[in-house]
């Protein structure tokens, strides 16, 4: 399979076509039993009634939440499809490879790969009993100002093992990542990550603030890298030139506008490769998503194509910029 990856995967791992076919499978059996289980919902709750009639308290409250329950899980499974169709039209029109299925190969490849940013923020807190996964994945390239990048992108999902006394609970978190790569290579290695109360303390002792003419930079960003010596200080700088720096900044206030949040945010420089990540998935449960059907429409995909386009335009600039400096 002809596609870029920043590393070596075996493809006959992962059933595109397979995984395609699934998910038109369910789009075609929601389509034909719809309205069955909107109806089996809407009999389910006037039963609810029928019993309240009768003086059957225990089974009216029973059915109430039976019927609630069963719309949820209409909404949600309508929801997850929908979103899916939506990655999926994006990805033919644009002729990129797509995958939704969940994938812990690709994430054990990525996590070694880029160790100190797929596997170290989970670590720690990662339940043992659950495996990290990748899912909803694109391989393909895209063209800005002549030139043509390749990129990954989708959804990082992970686990984590809250305990609150002597009570433990499992909690999902996603992610969404975008991976793409320069046409040249990025010198030394750092991450940019969100500045915050844990980040400020983390800079204070082991002391690896670096701080540039922007202030709206120094606000917004915190840095870690692993050499903590003035070489590897100097290299970092020379990365990020005025533009660069402006760019980053321009892409943080406008992408902190539109997701979920940007607490988690990092972006790591390596080798040929910056990689972005951010709390919540590459396609969020936004206002704009229309569930009345499950035909996607020019809207619904807009909605994907301009997260993805917020990506692509920082991308662009930080290659040229990058490519027409002098370190």
């Amino acid at each position: 399979m002809s596609v870029w990856s920043p590393v070596e995967i075996d493809f006959s791992k992962i059933s595109f076509e397979e995984d395609i076919a699934s998910l038109k499978k369910k789009e075609s059996f929601i389509k034909r039993y719809y309205y069955g289980f909107i109806a089996g919902i809407i009999v389910v709750l006037m039963s609810s009634f029928l019993w309240l009639a009768i003086n059957q308290f225990p089974f009216f409250i029973l059915f109430i939440i039976l019927s609630f329950f069963l719309f949820v899980w209409l909404h949600a499974s309508i929801l997850s499809l929908k979103k899916g169709l939506i990655k999926l039209k994006v990805a033919e029109k644009n002729k990129w490879v797509y995958s939704p299925a969940r994938s812990t190969y690709l994430f054990s490849l990525f996590s070694q790969r880029f160790k100190r940013f797929f596997y170290e923020e989970t670590s720690t807190l990662r339940s043992r009993r659950y495996t990290p996964f990748f899912e909803h994945v694109f391989w393909g390239a895209f063209d800005k100002q002549t030139n043509s990048y390749d990129f990954m992108a989708g959804d990082f999902n992970y686990y984590v093992e809250r305990s609150s006394g002597k009570d433990r609970s499992i909690v999902r978190y996603t992610d969404h990542f975008f991976i793409v790569r320069m046409r040249t290579d990025i010198k030394g290695e750092f991450r940019l990550y969100s500045k915050n109360i844990a980040s400020r303390i983390t800079n204070f002792f082991f002391k690896q603030n670096i701080v540039t003419e922007s202030i709206d930079f120094n606000n917004s960003f915190s840095f870690s890298y692993q050499n903590n010596d003035s070489e590897t200080k100097v290299d970092i700088m020379s990365v990020l030139s005025p533009v660069v720096i402006e760019d980053l900044v321009s892409f943080y206030k406008v992408k902190a506008g539109t997701a979920r949040s940007m607490g988690g945010a990092r972006i790591l420089f390596e080798q040929e490769c910056i990689v972005f990540t951010a709390p919540g998935s590459l396609l969020p449960n936004k206002k704009g998503l229309r569930l009345s059907s499950l035909d996607v429409s020019e809207e619904d995909t807009a909605v994907m194509q301009d997260r993805l386009d917020l990506f692509f335009e920082l991308a662009s600039k930080l290659s040229t910029s990058l490519t027409n400096s002098e370190y």
